[in-house]
């Protein structure tokens, strides 16, 4: 079969929501620092299901851009760092111990929440949010 028999006319381009519900997590090779100074983890559904192999991003902002706004971040990925079992090595960056996750696959569960956004086309769109304060061990 392949790829000379797909006729993209009738595809749908857009994906439905993730939907809310609690997950099994994998993380996957690619962490980065983005644009705004923010800690990006990709992340793929790992549970059974619809959803398995969907992808997500864990968003952390820069904890020392603004303390008394941000000063949670850190918070979060400790309970990140506690979820995966994978400690961050002595002189290792955060950057550098997020890559690591990637390059293990590391597991940890969690639930995803629905939130309103207002995209750049000034539409109110639904997006996906994994619950970085919930986060856990996977079972």
């Amino acid at each position: 079969m392949g790829w000379e028999n797909v006729d993209l006319k009738g595809v749908n381009p857009g994906f439905d929501v993730v939907p809310e519900a609690d997950y099994t997590y994998s993380v996957l090779p690619g962490a980065k620092i983005g644009n705004y100074g923010d800690l990006q983890i990709p992340v793929a559904i790992a549970s059974e299901g619809d959803s398995n192999g969907r992808r997500l991003y864990l968003s952390y902002p820069d904890p020392t851009s603004d303390p008394a706004k941000f000063g949670w971040s850190q918070k979060a990925v400790k309970r990140l760092e506690q979820a995966v079992g994978l400690d961050q090595d002595e002189g290792e960056t955060v950057l550098q111990w997020a890559q690591r996750l990637g390059e293990n696959f590391a597991k940890f569960a969690g639930p995803v929440k629905h939130r309103k956004k207002t995209n750049s086309a000034e539409e109110e769109v639904i997006v996906a949010d994994v619950q970085l304060f919930k986060v856990r061990p996977a079972a």
